[in-house]
């Protein structure tokens, strides 16, 4: 069997390693790999939020290569661009890429890896790609640039005016790795790979359509895209409560403690004629005690999605992919409030189609408005269960299970 090694650069919190779990997991159940004594290893940015979970599952956890913390509060001024956020991240200067390369080189050597599964690691893409290495992208949204030089301004869908950062980006690389990797012309090239997925529904890419996409998942060409939907778990965590009341109508919400005016969103919910089960991460005792009132019951312990969905009428939550998937897929329309940049291109796709409302932040009192419409309203609801019907009958097995064999078959083998 291949080494497979699992990289992740760019992010934090779970969201870069839960979508690749069913994967990691039908490997190690149906293929035979059992990823211990860094035989498999998965290389995460971040060790303090994943780690301990991935090795409960089993995995093998080292620390990635990585430029210093430089993220940006969702209030600051975020990045326009892919080659924005690249530069951010050692793609600007010579001596930080060319030392980060040699790190990645030295990692995926001592791993003895096969084969590199990249989730918003453009780094270890390259320096796979440089050493002969089998590839493959699972990417969301927005961490694939569309192929389009200059790269995309997440914020007016275009190609930007100004190609400084891109040019910038590109020299770095073309100099760094001169030596493995014919000439980059534009920074989409950056994440080609064997294989490429993109973990999300057509519908909510908000730079759809892409060239030589498709849905067939036993494609295997650096030219195409496949789209598999997202690997959001249903199943998994604590029981769903909801609050002993007499309203007839209810909100399952999902949000995090470092939202802004959180406080408004709570007291807004409080005030509303609806019942809520709350997934607040990141929640203290003082932030439980605080939620909760008596149509409101609060958890800080991640929820089974299957059974709040089943129960809820709508949903509130910050427009994260996985959240806004399940909610779709389950019919419920969704309020959504956007923390960045990629969270408001998701809730922009949801908008479009009709599903869904997006609150501002500037827009805060119109919360219990927006909710009241979602949940009496019936053309939301309409709109949402349109989604939930196109992707009827959607099996995470047989995705997984094609996916598998796509990386574990390729041609000529």
């Amino acid at each position: 069997m291949p080494t497979i090694v699992f990289t992740w650069e760019i992010g934090h919190g779970f969201g870069h390693v839960m979508p690749l779990l069913p994967l990691a997991r039908q490997h190690g159940r149906h293929l035979g790999f059992i990823w211990l004594c860094g035989r498999r290893p998965s290389e995460l940015r971040d060790v303090r939020a994943a780690g301990h979970m991935l090795a409960t599952e089993g995995f093998t956890v080292l620390q990635a290569p990585f430029h210093p913390d430089r993220f940006l509060r969702p209030q600051d001024k975020q990045p326009d661009s892919m080659a924005d956020i690249l530069a951010l991240f050692g793609f600007a200067d010579d001596d930080h890429l060319s030392s980060l390369r040699s790190a990645w080189t030295n990692l995926l050597t001592l791993c003895q890896a096969d084969i590199v599964v990249a989730s918003y690691a453009p780094l270890s893409l390259l320096c796979a790609r440089a050493l002969g290495l089998q590839t493959v992208l699972f990417a969301l949204p927005f961490e694939l640039p569309p192929p389009v030089h200059p790269s995309f301004n997440y914020r007016t869908g275009q190609p930007k005016s100004d190609d400084s950062a891109d040019l910038l980006v590109l020299q770095t690389t073309n100099t760094i790795f001169q030596d493995a990797i014919a000439p980059l012309n534009a920074v989409y090239e950056i994440f080609h790979a064997d294989l490429r997925y993109m973990m999300c529904f057509e519908a909510l890419d908000a730079f759809a359509p892409r060239g030589h996409s498709k849905t067939e998942l036993y494609t295997q060409s650096r030219a195409t895209l496949n789209y598999v939907g997202n690997f959001f778990e249903l199943s998994k965590g604590a029981v769903t409560q909801w609050p002993e009341s007499t309203h007839t109508k209810r909100v399952f919400v999902y949000l995090h403690t470092q939202l802004p005016q959180l406080d408004h969103i709570r007291t807004a919910l409080h005030a509303l004629p609806m019942g809520f089960s709350v997934f607040l991460r990141g929640a203290t005792s003082d932030h439980i005690q605080q939620w909760s009132a008596p149509n409101t019951w609060v958890s800080a312990q991640v929820l089974q999605l299957q059974d709040a969905l089943l129960a809820c009428d709508a949903v509130l939550s910050y427009s994260g992919q996985g959240m806004v998937s399940a909610a779709l897929c389950a019919g419920k329309p969704l309020l959504l409030y956007p923390q960045d940049i990629e969270n408001a291109l998701t809730a922009r796709q949801v908008v479009r189609m009709g599903a869904g409302i997006v609150l501002g932040h500037s827009q805060i009192d119109n919360l219990g408005a927006a909710l009241t419409k979602l949940v009496h309203e019936p053309q939301w609801r309409s709109k949402a269960a349109a989604f939930a019907q196109r992707y009827q009958g959607r099996d995470m097995q047989h995705v997984t299970d094609a996916i598998a064999h796509a990386i574990l078959c390729p041609p000529n083998s």
